[in-house]
């Protein structure tokens, strides 16, 4: 079984995308193209060339809404599928994947747990930045469902955190990564998001004081090309993208332009 080519993972995953517009178009859920999509969207119109995935953003509410419609019609859905800790035991992840099942994925260093060709949904809930217990319980829990996810110990380059580390990874081992998704995603849903000023991914967080945004960005889409179709942004992208990235625009040197993600994809 042969490999699949970065075009044609690209390929496949765009397939997937336009499957969540029409199931957004159809229930009326909110979401926008975000982080390397993004950019790929506004500097490409399409994938950056070298990337090989695509992420998306949805509110709270849009995502348990999508989350919902995909478990009543699984079956309707045919090859399509969601990867998320209600309708997989062996899911690893804070975020949804919505996927091909057509594909089959083989990830270097994580547990299997039958993706396929994927597009991941980050779920955006309400933020108090000033409730710094409530940011460390979720960094906690999320280095622990990490730990749980990996087929193996991953060390450090230092020796410090390699030593440091191992207690936590001996942890994850004797306990059950969806009981910790289970926690993550009441905790993640601590404030309601309507009632909050600002939004941010708790469940697959980066930096909590310094990338989050207005929750009025998600009100304001726009529509822009991307390959062949056309998918929605939020009109404020250069001002988040400039949060994460700086100079976006700005081509990175050639050593650099390789995907991040280390996985195979095969056709079934």
């Amino acid at each position: 079984m042969d490999e699949l080519s970065l075009q044609q993972v690209q390929q496949g995953s765009l397939l997937v995308l336009k499957k969540i517009i029409e199931i957004c178009g159809q229930e009326q859920l909110r979401f926008s193209l975000m982080y390397g999509t993004l950019i790929g969207a506004v500097r490409h119109q399409g994938f950056i060339p070298w990337d090989d995935d695509i992420d998306i953003m949805m509110p709270r509410p849009d995502y348990e809404r999508f989350v919902q419609y995909c478990i009543d019609n699984s079956e309707s859905l045919g090859c399509f599928a969601l990867m998320h800790y209600r309708t997989n035991k062996r899911y690893i992840y804070g975020i949804a994947r919505f996927c091909d099942t057509r594909y089959r994925i083989e990830y270097q260093d994580a547990k299997d747990y039958g993706l396929g060709l994927f597009v991941d949904i980050y779920p955006l809930d309400g933020i108090n930045v000033s409730d710094r217990k409530q940011l460390r319980e979720l960094s906690l829990m999320q280095k622990i469902i990490c730990n749980c996810g990996w087929s193996h110990y991953i060390a450090h380059k230092g020796i410090v955190k390699t030593v440091c580390k191992l207690p936590l990874y001996l942890y994850s081992r004797v306990t059950s990564v969806s009981k910790w998704l289970e926690r993550l995603d009441t905790l993640a849903q601590k404030y309601r998001y309507d009632d909050m000023e600002y939004i941010y991914c708790t469940a697959w967080g980066t930096d909590p004081y310094r990338h989050y945004m207005r929750a009025d960005v998600m009100d304001d889409l726009i529509w822009v090309p991307f390959e062949d179709t056309r998918a929605p942004i939020i009109r404020q992208y250069d001002e988040i993208l400039r949060m994460y990235y700086n100079d976006y625009m700005l081509l990175p040197p050639e050593s650099e332009r390789v995907g991040h993600h280390y996985y195979k994809a095969y056709r079934k």
